[in-house]
């Protein structure tokens, strides 16, 4: 239960979200809102399963800068998810970095959503690795290939992530819960304080 109080008081909840439990209240009353959000992790871990409101996203469309209002791909959509679905998230991925850090699951050459890696520190190594060919007499040539992959996360295939994960060690219930998150995943649109139908998401993570 210390743990679910210490991610509430240091959860960034400025960030934007949607939920029945404001963002302010609960971390005004995190320490009565520890206990009965440590019952209700503790048994989403026990079976395996989270509850289907907490799977809901709002998705909010954004003008990019710009760009003429009439088109729908002049918008960005910015996905909000429950806060108390988010604090879940924070304590299942403390437990599961260590692993992916002691097993070298990720490579160093991956920069993006890892601690202390940034798009600053691989512009630095590659300068060094440039830097240290153009030195090298040795080099006759250095090639560089730039790939850029439009909507990436909104095309993977639930199908493939879940092998992916299963390939690199994530079992038993931890991975249970992984794949239960993407069941019965829905969002709906909200656009000048009017909302959608809910819709099955059946691509993509969230």
């Amino acid at each position: 239960m210390t743990d679910v109080l210490r991610e509430i008081n240091n959860f960034n909840f400025k960030k934007a979200d949607y939920s029945l439990i404001p963002s302010k209240i609960l971390k005004l009353c995190s320490v009565s809102f520890s206990k009965p959000l440590f019952i209700l992790y503790n048994k989403i871990i026990e079976f395996s399963q989270i509850p289907v409101a907490m799977k809901i996203s709002k998705i909010i469309p954004i003008l990019k800068p710009n760009k003429w209002k009439h088109l729908y791909r002049s918008y960005r959509p910015i996905a909000l998810q429950p806060n108390i679905y988010k604090l879940f998230n924070k304590l299942l991925m403390n437990s599961f970095l260590p692993y992916i850090y002691e097993n070298n699951v990720i490579p160093e050459t991956q920069y993006s959503y890892k601690k202390w890696k940034s798009c600053e520190t691989q512009l630095i190594d590659v300068l060094q690795y440039i830097t240290t060919a153009f030195n090298d007499k040795n080099v006759i040539s250095i090639d560089i290939i730039f790939l850029d992959f439009s909507n990436a996360f909104n095309c993977v295939p639930h199908f493939a992530l879940f092998k992916k994960l299963s390939k690199i060690g994530i079992s038993g219930s931890f991975l249970k819960i992984i794949i239960d998150s993407f069941k019965n995943r829905k969002e709906f649109i909200s656009y000048n304080n009017c909302n959608s139908n809910s819709y099955c998401i059946k691509v993509g993570i969230p």
